[in-house]
């Protein structure tokens, strides 16, 4: 059967109530034992939000859904959640192939590098229509970052499972496991478009102790553990969006609190375009964004007047800022878990795998045994995160 254009992007996804994803609940809760942990998982999904039998797909997106999903992501996630004893976790069930919700919003049908891409990419960015992509972002995109920020109040530890192929691009064989901690540069994109973020943040976005932790726990089980290896957050990762949210959501209760003598209703519209991460309204692209945007009854060189003296605050008070934020109710740590594929998914048995069950367990646990450690070791030194 020869591909066909889409029909249409799906509003009302059967898998869930949610047209993004879903909180899954987990048995064995342990009430209180790590209230303030929260897990999500981003690429393992299996939904395609089109109207479509699956034999009218280009075949390069079935291809590339294939090699793209992170297989095992899921399954670690829900075993660590239990060895844990906690509620539940988040699991995104569109399908990174059709919407990569770690990456900034934007649509790019060239070939890009992995670490720069934007959310809709590739053959699905040529397949589409400018008014389905857009359709996608508007309810699939805004509806994430509100489904997170739900899901992670409350919480004041981040944990982002993922998995990566056993080789890398480069022909090399790659770690066991990775934690990724931070941002580094890549060519001239900024990790964050508004230059307000202090950029001291993302040098390190999670507790080094807890790192520390993680590896001698993982390497004592048998396990080769890196940081940072091969790859840093990508431009737009989930992380340093959230990151960003929550650090204006801080600054926006300080600002109000000194009362910069600015009118309200304009604080409270750039505070907005600061809250709107990934760049979707069209206030946020006219401030923050090369774009040239024409914005029907929006004031922007107020705005920009507005965002320029905070940047001039930033200068005076950027430390200030930093360690206020660090100890506000609004600070959340980030750690990024990349385990290889192969370790908890077998993909010798039919046509996509199947799951090892006892190797995600072992793994769990051990992590669940550093994560113990952390706290047991926290507790004992009266240590303050990062």
């Amino acid at each position: 059967m020869k591909p066909t254009a889409p029909k249409a992007v799906k509003t009302k996804p059967s898998c869930g109530p949610h047209p993004v994803g879903r909180v899954v609940e987990l048995p064995n809760y342990q009430a209180n034992r790590f209230a303030d942990l929260a897990i999500d998982v981003i690429h393992d999904g299996h939904y395609f939000p089109v109207e479509q039998p699956l034999q009218t797909l280009p075949g390069q997106i079935l291809t590339d859904y294939h090699r793209e999903r992170d297989w095992g992501a899921g399954l670690l996630a829900r075993t660590l959640g239990q060895a844990l004893g906690l509620p539940n976790y988040l699991h995104i069930d569109t399908a990174r192939v059709f919407l990569d919700l770690g990456r900034y919003a934007g649509v790019q049908s060239h070939s890009h590098q992995a670490l720069l891409r934007p959310a809709i990419y590739g053959p699905v960015a040529r397949w589409f229509s400018p008014e389905q992509s857009e359709q996608l972002l508007e309810g699939y995109y805004r509806g994430f970052e509100q489904l997170i920020d739900n899901f992670l109040q409350g919480s004041r530890l981040k944990l982002a499972i993922h998995s990566y192929d056993r080789i890398g691009a480069d022909g090399r064989l790659r770690p066991e496991l990775s934690l990724i901690t931070h941002y580094r540069v890549q060519e001239k994109q900024r990790a964050e478009p508004n230059p307000l973020l202090p950029e001291q943040l993302l040098n390190s976005t999670v507790d080094p102790q807890l790192c520390h932790s993680l590896v001698d726990s993982l390497t004592k089980g048998g396990y080769r553990v890196s940081l940072n290896d091969p790859y840093t957050l990508p431009a737009g990762a989930v992380e340093l969006r959230y990151l960003a949210r929550q650090f204006f959501r801080f600054l926006n209760r300080y600002q109000l609190k000194i009362s910069s003598g600015e009118p309200k209703s304009l604080q409270k519209q750039l505070f907005e375009s600061y809250l709107d991460s990934g760049l979707l309204s069209l206030t946020s692209r006219a401030l923050f964004s090369e774009e040239i945007v024409h914005v029907p009854g929006a004031d922007i060189r107020a705005l920009q007047g507005f965002h320029q003296q905070l940047m001039e605050q930033k200068r005076l008070q950027e430390e200030e800022w930093i360690s206020q934020f660090r100890n506000s109710p609004e600070f959340v740590q980030c750690l990024v878990i990349e385990v290889r594929k192969d370790l908890v998914w077998d993909f010798s048995v039919g046509e996509f795998g199947q799951p090892r069950l006892e190797a995600a367990e072992e793994l769990a646990r051990l992590i669940a045994d550093g994560l113990c450690s952390y706290r047991e070791q926290a507790l004992v030194t009266d240590h303050l995160p990062i």
